[in-house]
């Protein structure tokens, strides 16, 4: 019996196939728990029951939860998706109806919303940005308060005004 079980080894084609179904990530742990419990059956139940019951463990195993990704969608070449969407947005288009008109109008509107909302915050993001000491500027700003209603608006003070000409440089001439 002792010979017998050395001997013993799982069946090649089920562990083949567990191989091919089973997520890369699991295979190690799975097919060692598979293998254990293979020796345990060839000491109870002999090679031959040990075998069958080694394939009958190898099929149950086989659910959604350890199955390999046969494909996936990051794998898809992103510009064969574009091309598809527009030769799906070109028919659609190409019939003769109301809804192609409101399809048009939709998209150009979104598009001009979006290159403006894009132009503004790059604008944004640039001002001051020439300056080779940016990190050290400051932003003057005045509050006139009236019995109505308060405004803020950028300025550059008269008291400020001579320190900003010798540090500076500029407007010299005012």
């Amino acid at each position: 019996m002792l010979s017998e079980m050395t001997k013993a080894q799982p069946p090649k084609f089920p562990l083949h196939f567990f191989h091919w179904y089973c997520h890369p990530e699991y295979v190690e742990d799975i097919e060692g728990d598979l293998i254990e419990r293979f020796e345990t059956k060839v000491e109870s139940k002999g090679i031959r029951n040990a075998k069958w019951g080694f394939t009958k463990d190898v099929i149950r195993l086989l659910r959604p939860g350890i199955i390999k990704p046969f494909f996936s969608l990051n794998k898809l070449p992103t510009i064969y998706i574009l091309v598809h969407f527009v030769k799906l947005s070109f028919r659609k288009v190409s019939k003769p109806d109301i809804f192609s008109i409101s399809y048009i109008l939709g998209l150009s509107a979104a598009l001009a919303t979006t290159f403006l909302i894009f132009s503004y915050v790059n604008n944004a993001y640039e001002v001051d940005e020439f300056f080779s000491h940016k990190e050290n500027l400051y932003r003057l700003v005045r509050t006139v308060e009236d019995a109505n209603n308060s405004n803020r608006s950028p300025l550059l003070a008269a008291p400020f005004k001579d320190d900003y000409v010798t540090t500076l440089g500029v407007g010299q001439n005012n």
